[in-house]
């Protein structure tokens, strides 16, 4: 799953097709409210004319009609999130799986045809949320479209679990967003801990991110927002074969021209031979991670897949510590003593 530009947290007016590539919408034709009642939470048009008046909006379809009865009936739903982990059905959990079979409504979004027809083998409700992507649809549009298809059933008291690739919580806004509105709402809603795509980075590139730190950053987001990283420490760039693509491009062609800005930015900050890793995890037991290592030099001319990831390791350079902060933590008496021994030991 793609998860693009997300907004800034606390933002209520969800703004859909501002950021597809044909250039800004009006507020009207753009902006909608998610607007909060005692019992349900529907779009809007920014105008107050209603779900269907303003034309490109989404109209969403549910699980039930919009809810109606008392405010204590539609208690009784409840929202879970798991994650399928990246490599096929071995990395779920038996918690996950277990959420799985006793949700009374689930929905889904994965990769491959094979955990499909697993989790519909599981649960015979399974519904998917693939068909909210389109051509050319703004991503986010489609985010919006995927909490409007889930909160409806919590409302309607079904115990719903929603299966995504990967980890529920990581690169995936409607999660969060879906969460953040059923709890707002009075619903128990919560989140499975899952195997994610940078779990399976670590354990296949053999790095401890502990070592030296780690940064993280979606690569779009990287770029536009200027995002400031440390070079000693390790670099994950994540959807380097999707920069600047904000909508669902199905048969567009590679933008070789976006991997190039980015490897220029890292140049200033990295010699030309540092070696850099494009990453994609195993998705079948029987696979293997593809791992490509390159120059930075080089890594304007590869056509990484849309999934890939990059990874960028520390330079060689170790920062000095701090003496100062070695006082203020106590422990400059004991990094001196450390040292005597080191040396005595020599």
């Amino acid at each position: 799953m793609h998860h693009g530009l997300a907004p800034r947290p606390g933002e209520d007016a969800i703004t859909l097709g501002a950021q597809a590539q044909g250039g800004a919408q009006t507020q009207a034709q753009a902006q909608v409210q998610v607007q909060a009642t005692a019992g349900a939470i529907w779009p809007q048009a920014a105008d107050g004319a209603g779900e269907d008046a303003t034309p490109g909006l989404v109209t969403w379809k549910t699980c039930a009609q919009r809810p109606t009865g008392s405010l204590s009936a539609l208690r009784r739903g409840s929202l879970t999130f798991v994650g399928t982990g990246i490599r096929l059905v071995s990395q779920m959990t038996p918690e996950a799986m277990a959420c799985i079979r006793r949700a009374t409504k689930l929905f889904y979004l994965v990769v491959d045809g094979a955990t499909e027809t697993w989790l519909r083998r599981l649960n015979k409700t399974a519904e998917s949320l693939a068909d909210c992507y389109a051509q050319g649809k703004p991503r986010q549009e489609s985010y919006v479209q995927m909490v409007g298809r889930i909160l409806p059933c919590v409302r309607a008291g079904e115990e719903v679990c929603v299966a995504f690739y990967g980890h529920p919580g990581v690169f995936v806004w409607p999660s969060h967003e879906a969460m953040r509105i059923a709890r707002r709402e009075g619903f128990p809603a919560k989140m499975l801990p899952a195997i994610s795509a940078e779990d399976c980075l670590f354990a296949d590139l053999g790095i401890d991110p502990a070592r030296d730190g780690c940064q993280s950053f979606e690569v779009t987001d990287f770029l536009l927002r200027r995002r400031r990283f440390d070079t000693s420490c390790s670099l994950i760039l994540w959807q380097i074969g999707v920069i600047g693509e904000l909508s669902v491009r199905l048969t567009a062609p590679y933008n070789s021209r976006a991997l190039g800005v980015l490897a220029n930015l890292l140049r200033r900050h990295y010699p030309a031979h540092h070696e850099v890793v494009i990453y994609e995890a195993a998705r079948y037991p029987i696979g293997e991670p593809s791992i490509l290592r390159v120059p930075l030099s080089k890594l304007g001319t590869v056509t990484p897949r849309a999934m890939a990831t990059l990874y960028v390791p520390p330079r060689r350079s170790v920062r000095p510590v701090s003496a100062r902060m070695l006082g203020r933590l106590g422990m400059a008496t004991g990094a001196r003593r450390d040292s005597r021994s080191r040396q005595r030991g020599a």
